[in-house]
């Protein structure tokens, strides 16, 4: 009786140690599948430093192919597509490719190739599809206005507040029939060539608008002026910045 109830006692010790390894490699299994399904932009295989606007920030690419790292932006014939930035073949195949820069204040757009593999999607694809890389001011807040052209009559407006204030009345001046669409929520209130909104501002805390703009060619001039002037609370914030202007051909 004595060997039967210490055989019993061995049996179920080790009948509990397997369900215990057991439920171990299920919630290991479900630990990697969980982080597997929360990658995002960041991530390995492609990460990035953290950086302030004008401050060097260090890219680094990691997998075993040749790799390629390209940034949305202008080539030499002012056209906007995804330029190589980085690349890694042959003996560089299993290293880590890196590259430093500056940005600016705003985001920006990545794609990296692995292989023949392209993340996300292929070169071909727009701005929006890339992986986004915000940049903040930081400490080294600069107020004021800038745009930046992202070609086909696309501009994106940045503007970073001095102050904070409360319900402060915007307004973007564009020539009469120059907008076309990005300023949703924005109104008119009767103006032609004004579109206006209210909202909070926080101090060096950036803002941003990409508007569609297409030139007023109604005239006998060669050029128009789609956007001439941005307004807080009735005062300019365009300083030292041009006009927009597109041609009419």
């Amino acid at each position: 009786m004595k060997t039967f109830k210490i055989f019993s006692v061995v049996a179920a010790t080790m009948l509990f140690s397997m369900l215990l390894s057991s439920c171990a490699k299920e919630e290991a299994g479900q630990s990697v599948q969980i982080e597997q399904k929360t990658l995002k932009a960041g991530d390995a295989p492609f990460t990035w430093t953290e950086a302030c606007a004008g401050q060097p920030i260090v890219f680094t690419l990691t997998g075993v192919g040749n790799k390629q790292i390209r940034m949305w932006g202008m080539n030499a014939t002012g056209d906007f597509e995804w330029i190589q930035v980085a690349s890694a073949t042959g003996s560089n195949k299993s290293k880590p490719l890196t590259f430093s820069t500056a940005l600016e204040v705003g985001t920006h757009y990545f794609i990296y190739q692995i292989g023949s593999a392209w993340t996300p999607g292929n070169p071909s694809t727009q701005m929006e599809d890339g992986i986004e890389v915000v940049i903040d001011a930081c400490d080294n807040c600069i107020p004021g206005l800038s745009y930046e052209n992202n070609g086909g009559g696309s501009y994106t407006f940045t503007y970073v507040p001095e102050e904070d204030l409360t319900n402060a009345d915007l307004v973007l001046t564009f020539a009469q029939g120059a907008y076309y669409s990005g300023l949703e929520g924005w109104s008119q209130n009767g103006q032609s060539a004004t579109y206006q909104t209210s909202m909070d501002l926080v101090e060096c805390e950036p803002i941003s608008w990409t508007v569609t703009l297409t030139p007023d060619c109604s005239g006998n001039s060669n050029n128009s002026n789609v956007w001439t002037d941005f307004k807080v609370n009735g005062f300019s914030k365009k300083g030292s910045l041009s006009n927009i202007v597109i041609p009419c051909n």
